[in-house]
């Protein structure tokens, strides 16, 4: 992190690395106006109290500046998610960090406190901004599949998707699994040939999987990147992609030939405790998530709350020790069945989605975090005895 500050770091370390980043200051006495900011308690003196507040903030404003040149050195792309919540001291001296050209912000602004988001002009000289639109509802069937790993799924929850959601992907994420944690929806394997006469919505294989060649991933030793771009190769489509269609194509078939009716294939199918409840989808979240907790066995239970005792992120050994009147076997199961009903989760990303060395989430990271994630999780079995 540019300052090097950690959740650990006291506040005599903040100070000195605040020392370290500003180099050669003039005017000391006025280092104080970095306290609020930054937790620190550098010495307030005469000199500052005797300024009004539009000198102060002209001050501070200086310092932010002389530390984003004293601390940036490479490109850094920062992303603030929720930024409607942001407070009015903050937001009025953001353009500040905008004037250094090594970093790259993101800030994603909801609509969840119902009024509009006050943004400053200044902020706007240097920034663009972009509308999300839902994603088209012609997609939300294929996004479902994906999203349970399933092939098809009935006509009417692709409905219900299509009539709550409003094109959210991350609300149609949560709606999806809060049903199957409750055991109003479940997976069972059926023939495609049984799936048509049911009715089930069977989006394309183009939906459901990523077909990519090698010359797709630009392998040759000209195109080779050393930020791991090809990971993205395909998530996105140009000319050099509409070229190589052919190629995908053939590859698809290939895929499809082996696809006949009487191929066993997964689908989703609604319980028959599922009900069409015509109430908020917010509100429909909070109850799912209160029946969930309530559906779980006591040991579940003890279970997760004490994995909330010991953190996010929770190391199973240490959650062993934790419960030590409980069996290893047992606790063993009962992580299992969380991370079959994605109460839990692997730490460094989805490890159903891939068993190679690259996840997406692994290049997202929190740069105040000292800890490295190890994932054992591909693979993982508990004995029967």
């Amino acid at each position: 992190m540019p300052l090097g500050f950690t959740p650990t770091s006291s506040r005599k370390e903040r100070e000195d690395k605040l020392l370290l980043r500003l180099g050669k200051v003039k005017h000391t006495y006025f280092l104080c106006v970095l306290n609020q900011p930054f937790n620190v308690r550098f010495p307030i003196n005469q000199r500052y109290n005797s300024l009004n507040s539009i000198d102060k903030h002209k001050i501070l404003r200086k310092f932010l500046l002389k530390l984003m040149k004293g601390s940036f050195e490479e490109l850094w792309v920062i992303i603030i998610d929720d930024a409607e919540y942001s407070d009015q001291e903050s937001l009025q001296i953001f353009d500040v960090l905008l004037k250094k050209d090594l970093v790259f912000f993101v800030l994603s602004v909801g609509r969840k406190l119902g009024t509009e988001y006050h943004t400053y002009f200044n902020h706007l000289e240097r920034g663009k901004i972009y509308e999300l639109t839902g994603i088209d509802k012609w997609f939300h069937a294929g996004l479902a599949c994906q999203i349970l790993n399933v092939n098809g799924l009935p006509a009417e929850l692709e409905k219900l998707i299509q009539e709550r959601s409003f094109g959210n992907p991350g609300w149609i994420e949560s709606y999806l699994v809060s049903l199957l944690q409750i055991g109003s929806i479940e997976i069972i394997n059926i023939s495609k040939r049984e799936a048509n006469i049911k009715g089930y919505v069977l989006p394309p294989l183009s939906m459901l999987k990523r077909f990519v060649s090698r010359t797709t991933l630009g392998s040759s030793d000209g195109d080779y990147r050393t930020d791991r771009w090809q990971m993205y190769r395909a998530s996105f489509k140009d000319s050099m992609i509409s070229l190589l269609e052919k190629d995908l194509d053939t590859e698809q078939k290939s895929h499809l030939s082996i696809d006949n009716e009487e191929t066993v294939i997964a689908v989703c199918n609604i319980s028959e405790s599922f009900t069409y409840e015509d109430v908020h989808p917010e509100i429909t979240m909070d109850v799912m998530i209160l029946k969930l907790f309530d559906s779980l066995t006591p040991l579940d239970q003890l279970l997760l709350k004490c994995a909330s005792v010991i953190g996010e992120t929770v190391n199973r050994h240490m959650l062993e020790s934790l419960m030590t009147i409980t069996s290893k076997r047992d606790i063993g199961l009962a992580v299992s069945k969380l991370f079959e009903i994605r109460v839990f989760g692997c730490a460094i990303g989805d490890f159903s989605k891939t068993t190679g060395p690259i996840i997406f989430i692994k290049n997202v990271r929190n740069p105040s975090s000292e800890v490295e994630v190890f994932c054992s999780c591909i693979g993982l079995t508990v004995p029967s005895k």
